[in-house]
């Protein structure tokens, strides 16, 4: 029987068979200008210790770098290229993840184009993709690049996937390249290990890869075709994942957390789903944004008698309910939806790891949303709903792409990035710890030892918060003891070291905190000293020699560890022992060649020998890197031991060219003209002297000094 005919037009898609290539050149261009400042940021949060502080990067070491058994060694074999090229200048590490973000627009862009084959569904998701608030957390902070290339690599993978299974291609080279590109993918962030699932939701997108059409024996039947008839690929994936998570799980210790969040398996499981609903919120409403959730009480469980986490459970409930039933008459929106729950499984805390929550980790599942709203818009616009569906994605767009550039300068530096955190999450751990550390790095104390003190009412058994109230303790001390207010340094002193010991007691294997306690004890020993009690001075420099040496003895590859080396050659500078002191002082400069401190005390302990030669390369490295006016005095006085009184005017008369105003350096000028017979030179920065402090405490000896000159003078003239 022939068909009624309808008379009905059939529907206009918007499909092509060919791209067009000015789109993802267009995308490149966005992710460019929206990160652009990033190029003005600095090294912040864990950039520090997996960039600055480690030996395999700043060394080079390309042994290290390319060990497969390293942690994320592909992300880490970054960051020694990026040295190689820049040092530690952090404008091409910022350019490197702006680069790569730029290809992952391109890469979604491409994937659903080949899923599609619609300018405006690939347009649409790339764009989305790449101007998504939530992406801030990945590429503007350096370390997020860890999600940029995971994500790099999971997105070639599929891209080559489809093109091979459109073309109806059979072969080895493929399967191969699948298998390098999860490889790499695994080596540059574990949450990787999803990579075989999505590959076969893509495969149960179609049994023929044909875009748009919809196998009748289901999306199940055609994945479960797909894995027979690609048995040993899929089986090779799937080794490498369970290698992968194998050693997440039980190897790496940076991604480990003992027991259950909320306490128990119900309390964690609960905080799973709440997870899950709090990162589909972050979606549409990506407001706030928070950098770190450490001490947060919100995302965690209380059970599931708690409103909040029966909603959650509720909401997911639905969110699955929804891409299921999606399978049939909407296959693409079905699979961005599970794309989306499928990359956020390994950080829902199924299995309890330290990072309870992070915004970066919504950089791959966000691929799965944007093949919703690109889907969508397609859909909407085949039904001719252009208008509406133009002035909606615009809206989003420009808004989205202004709460980005908003967000995006909290990762500037690290004041900015913690005083925002601690806006948003009072209760953050971590933002009370740095943010407190930061003000006691710029002589806010008082607030600084407020914060501390927070953190360690959230988080009392982390190490860190106890190091830095012996540090900030240790400091209040050191600036009363010059005071020459000892009771209460000593009492400052007995909290630092009360405080040091208390976080060696957490962790015993950090050097800094017993180079902490030794300097310290040091200060007891400079105390003591005041006080005129040698053999108690003594007893203290014992202890503190005993802390710099267990510090030292850890051997920390670490190249800050070899500050310790100065601090133990200034506990011998202190007791006078200054043969000794240069060796630990020859040690620090190997490691600081340039270090002004250095180059300072090793000058200082040749000059108490009485080997001023020796000295006076040391003080003039000291002054060509930090011109004090210590190094002057002691440059000149080097000279002047040596009877050359010449040099020792040209120093004091470079130091003046620094220093113009000091009467020190007038004085000492005046002192040195007089001895070698410009009498003329010596009354004129005499009274220069006057002129600027005239009852300063040179003053007295400057007029007698003038005196004798003038009376010196008449007498010659007679």
């Amino acid at each position: 029987m022939a068909k009624r005919k309808t008379g009905r037009k059939p529907k206009r898609k918007e499909q092509s068979k060919s791209f067009r290539i000015w789109i993802p050149g267009l995308l490149f261009l966005v992710a460019l200008a929206l990160y652009l400042q990033t190029l003005q940021f600095g090294f912040v949060f864990d950039d520090v210790t997996l960039i600055l502080q480690n030996p395999a990067v700043v060394n080079l070491n390309w042994s290290e770098l390319l060990a497969i058994d390293g942690y994320r060694p592909v992300r880490t074999f970054t960051y020694g290229v990026n040295y190689l090229l820049g040092g530690q200048n952090p404008v091409g590490y910022h350019l490197f993840n702006i680069v790569l973000h730029g290809l992952n627009g391109i890469l979604v862009w491409l994937l659903v184009w080949s899923l599609t084959r619609s300018d405006l569904a690939a347009g649409v998701a790339g764009l989305f993709f790449v101007i998504h608030p939530a992406q801030t957390a990945a590429v503007a902070y350096i370390s997020g690049r860890k999600d940029l290339l995971a994500t790099f690599f999971i997105l070639i993978g599929c891209n080559l996937f489809l093109h091979y299974r459109q073309q109806l291609r059979e072969g080895w080279r493929w399967r191969i390249a699948l298998i390098a590109v999860f490889a790499l993918a695994l080596l540059s962030k574990e949450v990787a290990i999803v990579f075989p699932a999505l590959l076969m939701l893509l495969a149960s997108f179609s049994s023929r890869g044909v875009p748009g059409t919809s196998n009748s024996q289901g999306m199940m039947r055609s994945m479960m075709l797909s894995v027979r008839r690609h048995l040993l690929l899929y089986s090779l994936l799937l080794v490498l994942a369970s290698i992968a998570a194998y050693w997440a799980l039980f190897v790496s210790e940076a991604s480990r957390k003992v027991g259950f969040w909320g306490g128990t398996f119900q309390t964690n499981l609960g905080t799973s789903f709440k997870l899950f609903v709090h990162y589909l919120k972050l979606v549409p409403v990506p407001y706030p944004l928070v950098a770190d959730y450490t001490g947060s009480t919100k995302l965690v469980s209380g059970g599931f008698f708690e409103f909040s986490t029966l909603f959650s459970v509720a909401v997911t409930i639905v969110f699955v309910a929804v891409a299921l039933m999606l399978l049939r008459r909407r296959p693409l929106l079905s699979t961005g939806m599970l794309w989306f729950g499928i990359s956020l499984a390994p950080v829902l805390q199924l299995i309890p790891f330290h990072e309870l929550a992070a915004d970066h980790f919504m950089y791959l599942p966000l691929v799965g949303i944007s093949l919703i709203l690109g889907r969508s818009a397609q859909v909407l616009v085949e039904k001719g709903l252009r208008i509406p569906v133009w002035t909606g994605v615009g809206a989003v767009m420009v808004l989205f792409t202004l709460l980005s550039f908003l967000r995006i300068p909290v990762w500037a530096n690290e004041l900015t990035l913690w005083e925002a955190t601690l806006e948003q999450a009072p209760e953050s751990y971590r933002a009370n710890v740095n943010l407190g550390y930061l003000y006691f790095e710029q002589g806010r104390l008082e607030e600084g030892i407020a914060l501390t003190e927070k953190s360690l009412e959230l988080m009392p058994e982390e190490p860190e918060p106890w190091v830095n109230l012996g540090s900030m303790f240790y400091q209040k001390g050191q600036a009363a003891r010059r005071e020459g207010n000892l009771d209460q340094a000593l009492a400052f002193q007995l909290r630092a070291i009360e405080n040091t010991e208390k976080a060696i007691e957490i962790n015993p294997y950090n050097p800094f905190s017993y180079n902490n306690l030794g300097n310290s004890y040091k200060e007891l020993a400079l105390i003591s000293d005041t006080r005129g009690a040698s053999s108690q001075a003594l007893q203290h420099r014992i202890q503190a020699a005993e802390q710099y040496k267990k510090a030292l003895n850890m051997g920390d590859p670490r190249r800050e560890v070899h500050a310790i080396w100065l601090n133990f050659g200034n506990l011998l500078v202190d007791a006078g022992d200054y043969d000794q002191a240069l060796f630990y002082l020859r040690e620090f400069l190997k490691a600081y060649p340039e270090n002004p401190l250095g180059h300072y005390w090793t000058g200082y302990c040749h000059f108490e020998l009485g080997e001023y030669e020796k000295a006076i390369p040391h003080f003039e490295k000291a002054i060509a890197v930090q011109p004090e006016m210590r190094s002057w005095e002691r440059l000149a006085q080097s000279y002047e031991r040596l009877g050359r009184d010449e040099d020792a005017i040209d120093v004091y008369l470079r130091a003046l060219r620094y220093a113009p105003g000091s009467i020190e350096v007038r004085y000492n000028l005046g002192v040195l003209y007089h001895r070698v017979g410009q009498s003329d030179q010596a009354l004129r920065h005499f009274e220069e002297l006057l002129k600027i402090s005239p009852d300063g405490p040179y003053s007295s000896r400057v007029r007698e000094m003038i005196q004798v000159i003038e009376m010196t003078d008449r007498s010659h003239s007679r």
